[in-house]
């Protein structure tokens, strides 16, 4: 492309068409157009017979043809360059934003003209929501014309939403001019404590009931409700609001009439009016079985006259029993009953309990087994009028009595104080006539 320079004012100028590659249409579209040279050009036309003209938009009539026979050409005269005026606002871009059922305040955009000449502008919007008024239209020469911008929401849903302010003057040299409007209509929004919810529970049993705490985190007012499937979940109270205050919500577990197994379910916090998306919680529910309490064999709770041997059983298949002797509960570190039964020797607490993976583990078995302590064998020899008792050192405790009849209450210490010989407890009676009657008696 070639350019030609017009920069002399008032001075003529002749373009050669045969020279000039261009049709001198597209210098008239493409190269003069909107540069504000303020030219005035008319085109003659070769082989017209009358030589007319055409007026261009332009304008200037001048004929100069030295060889109309061999040279279209055109003629331009540079007249100086025509002032124009030019848009700007105070804002190229307008942003708000609201909540759902709240007016906006209004914005107020400044329209003036920053070039030269007069701006003779006006003002449109292209969205239902947004109104001008004020200064629609108006002048300019460099003074500041305020346009007022009145936004109705009522209508609107939250959301983002886009429009534009168009302003025109044929005149100036950016027309139209754009300044985008941004509304953002802001909703209620749901926020909730968890993430998830997991209960175990017994087979037959139902677990604790959990808090689920919901509140608005967004705007205005949260209206919402719980939905759920399962029979087994259920969520109190089911619907409420909020402004961004929390609620509590307790969530409970009807599963008392379940099998053992994985339950599965979702709460699902809705907006009953459709404002904000809704959220779900995962709420899962294992039912465990229990292992079946042990038994016992003797069951005990009784005293026994001599040593006795407990057997434990559990009717849960695979089941681990533990227990204990010292009268603690019994844990999964408790020594494991293997089948052998054990012997209690003297009065003894026994507690028992039993564990199996995927279950939960039994209640204790409780039982006290009470052995009577009995006396010792009282021996006794003849040694002239002398009678010798004795009994063994282990029986501690025992001393010897005696009455001189029976049935009695009336019993005494038989005299003197026990000797000890060996392992044996010695006592020497002299005979006195008539009868005596001796036991060992432990206090």
């Amino acid at each position: 492309a070639q350019r030609l320079n017009l920069n002399q004012q008032d001075a003529w100028y002749v373009i050669d068409l045969d020279a000039w590659p261009l049709a001198s249409d597209w210098i008239q579209q493409y190269w003069m157009k909107g540069q504000n040279y303020g030219l005035r050009v008319r085109r003659w036309q070769h082989y017209v017979n009358n030589n007319t003209y055409n007026d261009s938009p332009y304008q200037f009539a001048s004929k100069d043809e030295p060889d109309a026979s061999r040279h279209p050409f055109l003629r331009v005269r540079y007249l100086g360059r025509r002032p124009v005026p030019i848009i700007a606002t105070d804002k190229t871009q307008i942003t708000v934003r609201t909540s759902k059922g709240q007016a906006p305040t209004n914005e107020v955009l400044l329209i003036r003209n920053i070039g030269e000449s007069t701006l003779n502008f006006s003002a449109s919007e292209d969205a239902p929501w947004l109104d001008l008024s004020g200064a629609t239209t108006g002048t300019s020469t460099n003074e500041n014309q305020q346009l007022l911008l009145a936004f109705d929401t009522t209508s609107l849903t939250p959301g983002a939403y886009q429009a534009t302010i168009t302003i025109t003057d044929t005149n100036a040299s950016n027309s139209p001019f754009v300044v985008p409007v941004l509304l953002t209509v802001l909703g209620p929004a749901i926020s909730v404590s968890t993430t998830g919810i997991a209960a175990t529970a017994a087979e037959g049993a139902n677990p604790t009931a959990t808090t689920l705490e919901i509140w608005n985190s967004g705007y205005g007012t949260l209206d919402f409700s719980i939905l759920k499937s399962a029979a087994w979940l259920v969520a109190t109270p089911a619907s409420g609001t909020s402004t961004g205050e929390v609620r509590q919500i307790a969530v409970q577990f009807a599963s008392a009439g379940l099998n053992a197994g994985n339950y599965q379910d979702t709460l699902t916090v809705t907006n009953t009016t459709g404002e904000a998306p809704s959220v779900s919680i995962p709420v899962t529910l294992t039912v465990l079985g229990v292992v079946a309490t042990p038994t016992f064999n003797p069951f005990g709770n009784t005293a026994y006259p001599t040593n006795v041997s407990v057997s434990i059983y559990c009717t849960t298949p695979g089941a681990t029993v533990r227990y204990t002797l010292d009268g603690s509960s019994p844990t999964e570190s408790s020594p494991q009953y293997t089948g052998t039964p054990i012997l209690v020797t003297t009065t003894t607490v026994l507690r028992a309990k039993a564990w199996k993976d995927g279950m939960l583990p039994s209640s204790e078995q409780i039982s006290t087994y009470t052995i009577l302590a009995l006396p010792p064998t009282l021996g006794f020899s003849r040694q002239g009028s002398s009678l010798i008792f004795n009994w063994p050192t282990a029986a501690a405790g025992f001393a010897l009595e005696y009455a001189t009849n029976l049935p009695t209450t009336n019993w005494r210490p038989a005299l003197p104080a026990p000797s000890v010989v060996g392992e044996l407890n010695i006592v020497t009676n002299t005979m006195t006539g008539g009868t005596r009657f001796y036991r060992l008696k432990k206090p």
